[in-house]
């Protein structure tokens, strides 16, 4: 939520994600963990995953920044839909290798850092990103199923401290290091599917919660109607206001 076109927004958006809070009982399948060693098991994880070929996430956040995030990726397909503190709207489409964004003020403030006359210039329209643009491959990674298990590829010392129930799964930790934040991550993979179920992680103060579902179910998704080139929607003249009517008499 810090970076410019150049250095790949959405990439950064993709949140450091927390099953925190939901936990609960009624869960159903196996309660035991595979064997290998914890580093085995993310590989493990990771690749189950990856042999899916697409998911839906959501993302709640909680501290000093509120809302919730979507994403639903696929082969050549990726949607992703930002909220945040009930002011912040941002959508993000690839489809065919091509990136369509559109946002409100707040959004395309967010994130293109923008000073608010050509901010407010391009928002509430749909514009694309061109492939030659700084940042385009970040961007367009960040809209894959390889983009979102980036998030899951924990570094350091894996540990596997046991089993918890979450959203219903019965599931097992995997703990190591967030690779973007450098921060303590903890990822819940279930025990009957050998998927990821979500993550937990905590930074300064600011604690997100995200689900896993729909594992394999690949989207749908259609490239926006009169989408505008980003570098033209930002040059364009702003057109001229439309005169009131004088009153008669």
């Amino acid at each position: 939520m810090r970076r410019t076109v150049g250095a790949a927004f959405l990439a950064a958006v993709i949140p450091v994600l927390a099953v925190g809070g939901c936990t609960g009982g009624g869960a159903k399948g196996p309660s035991a963990v595979p064997s290998g060693t914890p580093r085995q098991l993310l590989d493990d994880v990771v690749a189950a995953a990856t042999a899916k070929g697409a998911v839906h996430l959501r993302v709640d956040y909680e501290g000093r920044a509120t809302g919730t995030t979507t994403y639903d990726v696929g082969p050549g397909v990726g949607l992703q839909a930002i909220d945040l503190n009930n002011h912040t709207h941002l959508e993000a489409r690839s489809v065919g290798g091509v990136i369509y964004l559109k946002g409100n003020f707040q959004g395309i403030s967010l994130f293109t850092s923008l000073n608010p006359d050509p901010a407010a210039k391009i928002s509430n329209q749909w514009l694309t990103i061109d492939k030659a643009a700084k940042g385009y491959d970040q961007l367009s990674r960040a809209l894959t199923l390889d983009g979102v298990l980036d998030e899951m590829k924990l570094t350091g010392t894996i540990a596997q401290p046991g089993l918890r129930d979450v959203d219903g799964q019965r599931t097992y930790e995997l703990r190591g290091t967030d690779p973007r934040s450098n921060a303590p991550q903890t990822l819940f993979v279930s025990t009957a599917t050998g998927l990821p179920v979500g993550f937990e992680e905590t930074v300064a103060g600011n604690t997100t919660t995200g689900h896993f579902s729909s594992w394999g179910a690949a989207p749908a998704a259609s490239a926006p109607p009169s989408a505008v080139p980003f570098a033209q929607a930002l040059s364009s003249p702003v057109p001229s206001p439309t005169p009131s009517p004088k009153p008669s008499g």
